[in-house]
């Protein structure tokens, strides 16, 4: 259920470094050995700050507590209300990166446009070349504003993903 918190931000930047052009930079992610996109490292740390700076970890200890209280060691039921928390859950994570990633590639996809356009004006400028760096800055200067929305975007899938933590531990 925590992981599914963070993955919204991680999808969200794994749909915008593909269309902005960040899928040729690459980092080694040390937890998975495998090649992450530098803006989903990015999500990832910063979905890891706001879970420590919401309180996050205290949910998740006393969702544990109850959980050990609730069901012995060994006797753990998934109930019907737990599991449609859960799966709401998902459905709110896609919808949370898509708020994330749409007003970004909308604007993409405007950049696009507009650099059709100016080829098709001067057929004997090459606009590919200008475009993949313009849209890396686009996406950059996007991100640099969106970034003041994420705490309160964080907070709304936090309190669902907190709601679904406490359905599974037997509230």
């Amino acid at each position: 259920v925590v992981a599914l918190v963070s993955e919204s931000f991680t999808l969200a930047m794994q749909l915008l470094g593909i269309h902005a052009g960040y899928g040729y930079a690459s980092v080694v992610d040390p937890n998975s050995d495998a090649d992450s996109g530098v803006l989903v490292v990015m999500a990832q740390l910063s979905a890891w700050m706001l879970f420590l700076a919401f309180g996050m970890e205290r949910h998740v200890i006393r969702a544990l507590a109850r959980s050990l209280e609730h069901y012995p060691a060994g006797a753990f039921a998934v109930s019907p209300e737990a599991r449609s928390a859960v799966l709401s859950l998902g459905s709110a994570v896609f919808t949370t990166a898509l708020r994330i990633a749409l007003p970004v590639l909308g604007l993409l996809l405007l950049v696009d446009i507009a650099f059709a356009l100016f080829g098709k004006l001067h057929g004997h400028l090459q606009m590919h070349l200008l475009a993949f760096p313009a849209k890396m800055l686009v996406a950059l200067g996007i991100l640099a504003l969106l970034t003041q929305a994420f705490p309160s975007i964080y907070e709304g899938i936090a309190s669902k993903g907190v709601a679904a933590l406490m359905r599974l531990a037997g509230d």
